[in-house]
């Protein structure tokens, strides 16, 4: 009542006023007006104020219910209760005594205190870990999803007053009306229910035919009349109609919908039915922002690229310290800064994906909302929530990143910047569905979040660090796991937090828990550290005879080693040191004696390496060299990183498999990491002359090298020997076993040394192997008092003493060359004596029990007793087992023996364990089931042990003094047995074997059948690596190999084994790995598989390109003359010299083939017949799809020789084998690299005109235009392609075509520019780069490249000239070295730099006369540099008879057809003739008419021969005829696009004015006034310094011009 009556008496005093104003007419009267009316605005808006109270009310109550409503159907979801609540206190802060308000507010309470350990209540974004809720809007309007919502239960409601079914199924007519909802709404609410129930929905037009417009209306609008119901009901003849009725209930904040959809029927006979309600609700998400989202990811992903560009604050310090400008100390700063965006970029795309797929592939598990989170099921799903978000994604993120082999990846801060980008990406997915579900970003936890990550990252980092370093302290991996764990539950308890709430406090709270475990984690780290230093002050072994005790007085090493090294180092030739010596004399005692003294003196380094007595297939490849550089190098930090790594990729796999991942992209992953050969040394040699100190490099027990490592060793002591600081300043010790007769993997010293005489043959400076010491340098008497006197813990009783000693001493004269006494044998001996109670302990020291003899000493196969005692213990199957097991190797399976044996394996599992305590075996817990022998000497003892006790039966070979096997060994030495009545004690036989000139050698048994059942079972488990070998890198499949190497007697294996062969060596060719290819020859040579063993060795030779191909020529008559082992028949040729008949085995005539494609690439004319083609193209069926391209590409090469080349069947051939690999994932690069070779054909095409070519239709004949765009085009396909091989073999002909083709050298040249930097920055692809640099400068552009780009021409010298003096010497002959001189001589040349390039000239003509003889073309080229070097120092006669002497020796050399190849050598020597020898007119024009005459008019350089032609005519007086060339070659230039074409054309117009001069002075004036207008152009003058070619540049045909008009400017 107060309202209404304040709201009558404001309009009554409006009214009033209105009144007043209309009987006032002054200005004064108005003004009390508007003040009256000032008022009444003012009485009415207080009247609103109230009104709008009142209505706020109402609506927060009817949101309040609908929310009721809507958090009842979401599981009493607490953003809708929270949401309700606030309009609640929204109530009562208008009405504090509102009763709704507060009843529903204590609901609201008791409800949210009722679910409190609810999953929906206690996680935040509980209801989007399962997909997005069908009540989010974030396409069409919400209203549409809530009617939709609504009308879809109304339909599926059944109601028996209707029918048995749902009430959508009803087939009466019904109506549509409406309450409150708009048309647009009402139209989409008709067609739902039209198209969603079986109702005959009677249209508004029928209605309105029924009922009239009006009627019809208001029953649409709602006003319901069962008037109107009986009409329509009359009008359709049916008893009952349906009435839909739509209802907008409620809008929440303009973004939650509420409506309702309703059901009645009216029927004739009973009126109006039940109403059935149903209502929908929808909250629209429209408006969430993905541009925000991505934005917020970019800005986060970039503040953790700044974090981690300020951890690298020592190179950043370093860099503002360095004296440089302060623009290349920004540069710098911005490159590292760049370097960490790239790799923050990097390691974020695979957490992201993975964790939104995680999150639903883990959904399975969720719980119900209204579970609680203490339940078992709740706590599984976080745990699994965590493990798959968080964690898995980064293992996964960790396994592909660790095979891009980054830089600095496998370092601590490497892995922290990992750690923090992978983790908190993989939080990302909760941002996003925070913004979805609130609508809002949270920055500062975002924010915060980053810190987080970092300290948790800091933590995994360090320990994943520390778990994969190689170490010896075993609590250091403990400590790494224990930070392992301590990450992991900082995580989970983060996890938990940010799930709870993204809030402030709760990432403090995970924040505050990562860094106490941190601080805790680093705490335990010093602890350990300190407990580990302790430990290493005390003895690491404990043994009876103590294994440290050194005794001087039986080997002095100051005086035999230390001393004998520095006095050997005063010269200046490589020392290496040998040191052949029995097993047991200590040789291992002396060395490290001796490097303890060289450590000790600060001058001096020391590096320290031994091969092993087994390999297995886990051993590392050249691992003697790793051990000893490895240190150095930083190898050992991060060397098997990237394979640990790798080994968790099976357990990713089978994890994400578990939940419906997809890890494609973790499979068929080749590690080829491996660098060749010569960089691997270039690198070590590298630091130790960073270093600059004095150095000893120790390598122990050759007689174990393998072969790989043993090609590594020749490789590095002829890359030290180039080196001149190294030379002189290392000293190389190799230690090598003698005096015994065992066959071992490795070498002797007489073949050491046989092979580094080898090397001094091609080595400048000489290897001087000397003799370190032998055996006789040991004294060996009174061994045993030594012992005891100098280790107090083992002392003997003084008789006791004198017995054993007098007892040794005179075993010591009784040496043979079958024993030599040593002190490891006393050492064992003694032990023994111990071990079965010979000798007993007394308080004064040790004594005998009985008396002991010579008998009593044991033969060394029985010194080990005291391993034989353990063992004696074991039964005998498990003593088998570790037979079998030390035979296969150093490692083993224990499962793969389990299957050979038929054992259980964990019965087996059991044995092993008790073999661990008894100190025998090594568990290696990384690797399952995998066991090594903790000790050299366990796996002797075990072999010593069943010779001695188990009557294993001696083998012996013989061998001819080349080291072959005789094949009837076993039958020889019966035939001495019986000849000289000799038992098996072979004593004697060495002597008599030798007076013949054979050897004779003990070996082990041959494997027994337990082995090659092993092998076989290995070879099984690697099934997919034989039938997918491209799959796989070398490593993998040479392990393999190995294995079968023993099985190919059968012929299944033998099959499989050809096949790894066959793409090994194809393989190693690919990669350049010529060196180890080598070396896998002699490992099958080992293996008695000699025919391929050899026909490798010659491949390895012949398919290296840097070969010298004398010697190439000669390898390959090994294998097609029949001078190897075995079935290879002597070659026979036919009447055309083809091969008819190499060998009767198929495959070794396929690897001869192969030999023979390989050979061809040097050849004209392949040395293979048809049939041979033939028998390879039949075998392509056997071939891998890498073998099948690179031998195809080899066959097209040798069937399409330049004689009978034929492009268009060879481009067919080409498309034909690209048509067959269209399925392959590498076609790319197929394509690529045909389309390559293509181009290399086109363009020897244009620079071999003589040769007859067929083209076609389908492959037209190139045009110069069509084939410079097909070069840009390839070009910007391999950029993008990034394979640098394949770039480099296109750049080589791109460049070149470019300079000297198209002559466009600044083009040329910017084109090398840009690219160069790809091979520069990538150390693997430095031989590319070097060819590249020394390609420039012999280009036709060389001399413009080198006048405008000095500094980098010089800086490319100096990087060819390094890599050359670091990888050859002078001596070294082939191709590449070639090259080098060429290059070196061209560079001089282009620099001025002639007293040098005399000197060096002359040095290579004297050395291609030595190496190819004169009568060749390396010497012809020699003649040409060593002419022009004369010319350059002022001996013209010298230049022109050098130079013709290089033109005699071509021209004997070139066929009738390849004269042509002569016409640039005429067409220059012209120039140098008229310049040098003017009065030789009968020789100028000679020469110049052969020229012009082998000059091919289609070529773009055609204009130069025609010019040079004109000059000479000009030059001998034949006027005429030289202006008409001058006219035909100014006609050809014209019409091409040449580089400087409006030089040239002055030039020749110049040319051609003064010459018309010496024809008709009087017309000649006017042409050469214009001639000198076009040339007085300074663009044009400023091009004499470019183009040098020819006699006369314009500045002196200007001269000349200028000269004829001064003295005829009056004619």
């Amino acid at each position: 009542m107060p309202n209404m009556y304040l709201l009558f008496i404001s309009y009554f005093f409006k009214i009033s006023c209105d009144c007043l104003y209309l009987s006032m007419t002054s200005h004064l009267n108005k003004s009390i007006y508007f003040l009256f009316i000032s008022l009444f605005f003012f009485i009415s808006y207080s009247y609103s104020n109230v009104e709008t109270d009142s209505i706020k009310i109402d609506r927060f109550e009817r949101h309040i219910k609908s929310l009721d409503y809507i958090s009842r159907k979401t599981s009493d979801k607490k953003q809708y209760l929270n949401l309700a609540k606030s309009y609640c206190d929204s109530i009562l802060l208008l009405d504090s005594n509102n009763g709704f308000a507060k009843k529903f507010k204590d609901k609201i309470e008791l409800t949210l205190n009722a679910n409190e350990f609810n999953m929906n209540h206690r996680i935040q974004l509980f209801e989007l870990f399962s997909g997005f809720p069908e009540y989010m809007a974030f396409a069409d309007d919400p209203i549409e999803y809530a009617y939709d919502d609504a009308i879809g239960n109304l339909l599926q409601s059944k109601e028996i007053d209707y029918q048995k079914g749902p009430i959508g199924d009803a087939r009466f007519p019904s109506i549509i009306v409406r309450e409150n909802c708009d048309d647009e709404m009402f139209e989409i609410a008709n067609q739902i229910i039209i198209q969603n129930s079986s109702h005959y929905i009677i249209p508004p037009h029928q209605l309105e035919s029924i009922l009239g417009v009006d009627n019809a209306r208001n029953l649409l609008n709602g006003k319901v009349d069962d008037g109107f119901l009986e009409l329509i009901l009359k009008d359709l003849n049916v008893e009952t109609i349906g009435v839909f009725t739509l209802n907008d209930l409620d809008v929440i904040e303009n973004s939650i919908w509420y409506v309702q959809s309703s059901f009645y029927a009216f029927k004739s006979n009973s009126g109006f039915t039940q109403t059935i309600f149903t209502r929908g609700f929808n909250h629209d998400k429209r408006s969430t922002n993905l541009g925000l989202i991505l934005l917020s990811l970019l800005g986060s992903l970039f503040l953790i690229s700044i974090i981690s560009f300020l951890d690298q604050y020592k190179k950043i310090k370093r860099t503002i310290a360095d004296e440089i400008l302060f623009t290349e100390k920004i540069k710098k700063s911005i490159e590292l800064f760049v370097n960490k965006i790239g790799r923050v970029f990097t390691y974020f795309i695979i957490p992201l994906i993975f964790s939104f797929l995680m999150i639903y592939a883990v959904s399975n598990l969720i719980p119900e909302p209204e579970s609680d989170i203490r339940e078992a099921t709740s706590r599984i799903w976080l745990l699994t929530l965590t493990l798959g978000m968080s964690l898995f994604p980064t293992l996964v993120n960790l396994i592909i990143v660790n095979r891009l082999d980054l830089d600095g990846f496998h370092t601590i801060k490497g892995y922290r910047l990992f750690f923090n980008t992978s983790l908190y990406t993989t939080y990302f997915p909760i941002f996003v569905f925070y913004i979805i579900k609130f609508e809002k970003f949270p920055v500062f936890e975002h924010i915060l979040l980053i810190i987080v990550t970092f300290a948790t990252a800091w933590l995994l980092a360090r320990s994943y660090y520390q778990f994969t370093s190689i170490t010896i302290h075993k609590n250091l991996k403990i400590q790494a796991v224990i930070g392992l764990i301590f990450g992991i539950i900082s995580l989970l308890a983060l996890n938990f937090f940010i799930l709870s709430d993204l809030s402030f406090p709760n990432l403090t709270y995970g924040f505050i828990i990562a860094l106490v475990f941190s601080l805790i984690h680093s705490l335990i780290d010093k602890k350990i550290n300190h407990i580990n230093s302790e430990k290493e002050k005390e003895s690491s072994e404990q043994s009876l005879i103590r294994s440290d005790i050194y005794l001087n007085e039986v080997f002095d090493p100051i005086k035999n080693i230390y001393e004998k090294i520095k006095v050997g180092m005063k010269n200046d030739d490589l020392d290496i040191m040998i040191l052949s010596a029995p097993m047991g004399i200590g040789k291992t005692a002396s060395l490290l004696k001796a490097k303890d003294l060289f450590e000790k003196n600060d001058e001096w380094d020391v590096y320290y390496g031994d091969c092993d007595e087994i390999q297995d297939e886990g051993a590392i490849s050249f691992e003697p060299f790793l051990e000893a550089f490895g240190k150095k190098l930083k190898i050992s930090q991060f060397s098997n990183r990237g394979e640990q790594i790798d080994r968790l990729k099976d357990s990713a796999i089978a994890a994400g498999s578990a939940v419906g991942v997809n890890t494609d992209i973790l499979t068929n992953y080749e590690r080829d990491n491996q660098k060749s050969m010569t960089e691997t040394c270039i690198e070590i040699i590298d630091r130790l002359e960073e270093e600059g100190k004095k150095s000893v490099f120790i390598l122990e027990d050759l007689h174990f090298i393998d072969p790989e490592t043993y090609s590594f060793l020749k490789h590095f002591i002829t890359i030290i020997n180039n080196n001149q600081f190294l030379r002189k300043s290392i000293c190389i010790v190799l230690s090598v076993r003698n005096g015994d007769n065992e066959q071992y993997r490795g070498v002797n010293e007489e073949i050491l040394r046989k092979d580094l005489d080898e090397i001094n043959e091609t080595e400048d400076s000489p290897v001087i192997p000397e003799t370190l010491y032998e055996y006789k340098d040991v004294n060996l008497r009174d061994f045993v008092k030594h012992l005891s006197n100098q280790d107090n813990a083992f002392k003997i009783q003084s008789y006791t003493l004198n017995q054993i000693n007098e007892l040794f001493n005179n075993k010591l004269k009784q040496n043979t060359d079958l024993f030599v006494l040593t002190p490891l044998y006393i050492k064992k001996t003694i032990e023994g004596w111990i071990e079965d109670g010979t000798l007993k302990f007394s308080p004064d020291g040790y004594l005998l029990t009985r008396t002991l003899s010579d008998n009593d000493l044991p033969n060394s196969d029985e010194v080990d007793k005291y391993y034989h005692s353990i063992f004696e213990s074991y039964d005998e199957k498990w003593q088998r087992l570790l037979e079998s097991a030390a035979i296969i190797g150093n490692r083993f399976d224990a499962e793969i023996l389990a299957k050979v044996w038929g054992f259980e394996l964990l019965d087996i599992l059991s044995f092993l364990e008790k073999a661990v305590n008894d100190d025998l075996l090594e568990d290696l817990s990384y690797e399952d089931n995998m066991y090594k022998f903790e000790d050299k000497r366990i796996v002797s003892a075990i072999k010593s042990y069943f010779k001695t006790y188990k009557n294993k039966k001696e083998q012996f070979i013989i061998k001819d003094k080349n080291g072959l096997q005789l094949e009837e060994s076993e039958s020889k030495i019966e035939e001495f047995e019986k000849k000289f009545n000799l038992s098996r004690d072979k004593s004697q036989f060495k002597k008599l074997l030798s007076n013949e000139g054979y050897n004779l050698i003990r070996v082990p048994e041959s494997d027994k059948q337990i082995v090659i059942e092993y092998n076989k079972r290995y070879v099984a488990f690697q099934q997919n690596i034989i039938d997918n070998p491209s799959f796989y890198s070398v490593e993998d499949l040479l392990r393999v190999t190995r294995r079968l190497s023993t099985l190919i007697a059968g012929g299944y294996y033998r099959s499989q084994f050809n096949k790894l062969i066959r793409e090994i060596s194809i393989r190693f060719i690919i990669s350049g790995e010529f060196n180890k290819m080598d070396a896998f020859s002699k490992f099958l040579f080992g293996k008695g598989i000699l025919n391929i063993s050899t026909i490798l060795n010659v491949l390895s030779v012949v398919a290296n390109k840097d070969s010298d191909k004398e010697v190439s020529t000669k390898k390959i008559k090994e294998i097609l003359c029949g001078d190897i082992q075995g079935e290879l028949s002597k070659v026979i040729y036919n009447s055309k010299n083809e091969l008819i008949n190499i060998s009767n085995n198929d495959f070794e005539r396929e690897l001869i083939f192969i030999t023979c494609l390989y050979y061809n690439e040097n050849l004209d004319e392949s040395i293979l017949k048809k049939g041979d083609f033939e028998f390879l193209v039949g075998l392509e069926n056997e071939w891998s799809e890498m073998v099948l391209f690179n031998l195809r590409l080899l066959i097209n090469h040798s069937i399409f020789t330049p004689i009978h080349l034929n492009y268009s069947k060879l481009f067919r051939s080409y498309d034909d084998l690209l048509q067959s690999l269209k399925k392959s994932k590498d076609y790319k690069f197929y394509s690529h690299k045909i389309a390559t070779l293509k181009l290399t054909h086109k363009t020897d095409y244009f620079s071999q005109e003589s040769v007859e070519y067929s083209w076609s239709e389908q492959y037209p004949k190139p045009q110069i235009e069509n084939v410079k765009k097909e070069f840009d085009s390839l070009y910007n396909k391999l950029i993008r392609f990034n394979d640098l091989k394949l770039l480099f073999e296109f750049l080589i002909k791109y460049i070149r075509f470019v300079s000297n083709r198209l002559s466009k050298k600044l083009d040329a040249i910017e084109l090398y520019l840009k690219t160069i930097p790809l091979f520069e920055n990538n150390s693997k692809y430095k031989r590319e780069e070097i060819e590249l640099k020394m390609e420039m400068i012999r280009l036709h552009c060389g001399d413009v490249f080198v006048s405008k780009y000095r500094d980098i021409a010089k800086d490319n010298y100096e990087s060819v000239n390094l890599y050359f003096e670091r990888r050859f010497n002078k001596q070294t002959k082939n191709e590449f070295i070639d090259t080098i001189f060429d290059y070196k001589i061209e560079y001089m040349k282009a620099t001025q730099n002639y007293k040098q390039l005399k000197k060096l000239a002359q040095y290579v003509l004297d050395r291609n006369s030595l190496f190819y003889g004169e009568n060749s073309f390396n010497y012809a080229t020699a003649c040409s540099d060593y002419a022009i070097a004369l010319r350059f120092n002022g001996d013209g006669k010298g230049f022109i008879k050098w130079y013709e002497k290089n033109i005699s020796i071509r021209k004997k050399l070139y066929s009738k057809e390849e004269l042509s190849k002569l016409k640039v050598t005429y067409h220059n020597f012209v120039y140098k003739l008229i310049e040098l020898a003017p009065k030789e007119k009968d020789k100028i024009l000679k020469y110049s008419k052969d020229a012009i005459k082998y000059a091919n008019t289609d070529e773009i350089k055609y204009w130069k021969f025609l010019r040079g032609h004109a000059i000479a005519q000009s030059h001998v007086g034949n006027n005429l005829e030289s202006i008409n060339f001058f006219k035909k070659s100014l006609e050809c230039l014209e019409n091409t696009d040449f580089e400087n074409k409006e030089y040239h054309i002055s030039n020749l117009n110049l040319h051609l004015a003064i010459t018309n001069s010496k024809v008709n002075l009087k017309k000649s004036i006017p042409m050469i006034k214009k001639a000198l207008k076009e040339a007085d152009n300074p663009a044009v003058l400023s091009m004499d310094q470019i183009n040098k070619s020819g006699v006369f540049q314009n500045w002196e045909l200007i001269k000349i011009a200028n000269k004829i008009i001064k003295e005829n400017k009056n004619k």
